[in-house]
């Protein structure tokens, strides 16, 4: 390829001199035109359509592959440096610097490649790649236990093939017009089994069709905690009926029977207080002990049935109030205090009220307003054998602050978070057997009716302080 060659010496390098042959200069032309150029275009069209995280690796190769074979082209021109007519050894190390800076500052063509199989490799949901003619390209392990079928054999087949087994599922999609996303059974029984696909489109990058990709994930576990979950909750909304219809029977039950109680027991109140006054005729003083006996424990008798029938409209929905605007405090409390003055008659126990001078006129229920200051203060005085009961009443601005504090037994903490609840009793309230665990909760249901709280604050041993806060103005 090269006459004429002879060695001169130089400084500050020996110089090599030839005569190009016409050999040199079609291996030249084959060299820069056959390799050079196509490479260096192939490399502006990877450019010109990569995305940006890889622009810049591609740019900087460019670059190097671009360094010998345009210094390549100066032996040919005539152009030499540094004396030197070939410099294509010193081109090639440099090109070999600037693409090694690349390849190792970004590492993105040795990364892709490792991050695809790793994640089609080891993803947990079968992938099967399909080409236009729904020939199976390549599957992943998934893929490969779900058809049953090892992953040289599926390659290269047709899908319909591969998946016979399901094909009744498969024709439904086919053919293939765009991206598809259900969920399918097979199987029957035991064996049955519930799939979500997923159906995708690829194209290649002149924005053509290549094929398709499907991703199928099992989710049998998902559908039968589905299926259990709505199968649960159709018996508890059967169950739930039924309790509500029992729960809507007893109440009707119970305030059927405790207006039928109320009528003849309060004839039985009646008369026997005729009795005990003399009006049928004279008594003896025995006589008398005994009729007052039976009028106390009828009188208790009513106020039980009363209770029962209250907490039978409270929870049938059907309580309502009878609301006045002129309600005065002061004449609702003279009227309590007088019916809770004779149970700590003869008792080592004292009576305090303190009362706001300034207390507003309500709106309210008069009878269910003293019915809530009679259970609170009948309760301290039920549990308090020794000591003070206080009654203050406090005018709070928008609201009054019913309080009512006992030195008694105290609640312990178990039972203040049950306490409001219907049948609930202390274990000291069990002991004496009186009432039925209702004037708490009528009385916590009656404050709220009037827009109003409850609360209490009570330490074993110690005593309780009970709190009602009620609306001056009750919001219609």
């Amino acid at each position: 390829m090269r006459t004429n060659s002879v060695v001169l010496p130089a400084e500050p390098f020996s110089v090599f001199t030839y005569t190009f042959t016409p050999i040199t200069y079609l291996y030249s032309v084959f060299y820069l035109l056959g390799l050079g150029f196509v490479t260096i275009g192939l490399l502006v069209a990877h450019v010109r359509r990569t995305d940006s995280t890889y622009r810049s690796q591609a740019i900087i190769i460019l670059i190097g592959v671009s360094v010998p074979i345009i210094t390549g082209l100066f032996p040919v021109l005539g152009i030499s440096l540094m004396a030197q007519r070939d410099i294509t050894p010193i081109a090639f190390a440099i090109s070999n610097v600037i693409v090694a800076w690349g390849l190792l500052r970004y590492r993105l063509f040795d990364l892709v490649p490792i991050a695809r199989d790793k994640v089609f490799e080891n993803i947990p949901q079968a992938v099967i790649v399909l080409d236009m003619q729904l020939r199976v390209v390549d599957v992943n392990p998934a893929g490969v236990l779900l058809i049953g079928q090892e992953k040289q054999v599926a390659i290269g087949r047709d899908v319909r093939d591969v998946l016979a087994p399901w094909f009744h599922v498969l024709e439904r999609y086919l053919p293939f017009t765009g991206a598809i996303s259900d969920e399918f059974e097979v199987g029957q029984g035991a064996e049955r089994r519930f799939f979500a696909l997923s159906i995708t489109p690829i194209f290649g990058r002149d924005e053509t069709q290549a094929g398709w990709i499907a991703i199928l994930r099992n989710i049998t576990e998902r559908r039968l905690a589905n299926e259990q979950l709505r199968q649960q909750s159709a018996e508890l909304l059967v169950a739930k009926e039924i309790a509500e219809q029992a729960n809507h029977i007893k109440s009707q039950f119970l305030a059927s029977m405790s207006h039928e109680l109320r009528t003849p027991l309060n004839a039985i109140i009646n008369f026997t207080e005729m009795v005990a006054m003399g009006m049928i005729g004279p008594i003896a003083d025995e006589q008398a002990d005994l009729l007052n006996q039976s009028l106390a424990s009828s009188r208790h008798l009513l106020n039980l049935i009363n209770d029962v029938l209250d907490i039978s409209k409270i929870q049938s929905g059907k309580l309502s109030l009878f609301v006045e605007h002129d309600v005065v405090l002061k004449e609702e409390l003279t009227f309590v205090l007088a019916l809770i003055e004779p149970m700590l008659h003869g008792r080592p126990i004292q009576l305090v009220t303190e009362i706001d001078p300034d207390l507003p006129i309500m709106s309210g229920d008069k009878r269910r307003i003293r019915q809530i200051l009679l259970n609170l203060l009948s309760n301290a005085a039920k549990f308090t054998d020794e000591g003070t009961i206080t009654l203050r009443i406090q005018n709070q601005g928008e609201q009054v602050l019913l309080t009512v504090i006992d030195e008694g037994l105290g609640i312990s903490p178990q039972m203040q978070t049950t306490i409001f609840e219907p049948f609930v009793q202390t274990e000291d309230g069990v002991k004496q057997a009186e009432g039925t665990g209702l004037g708490l909760p009528i009385t916590k249901s009656l404050a709220e009716a009037h827009g109003g709280r409850i609360w209490l604050e009570s330490t074993l041993g110690q005593g309780s302080a009970f709190y009602v806060a009620l609306p001056i103005k009750r919001e219609p």
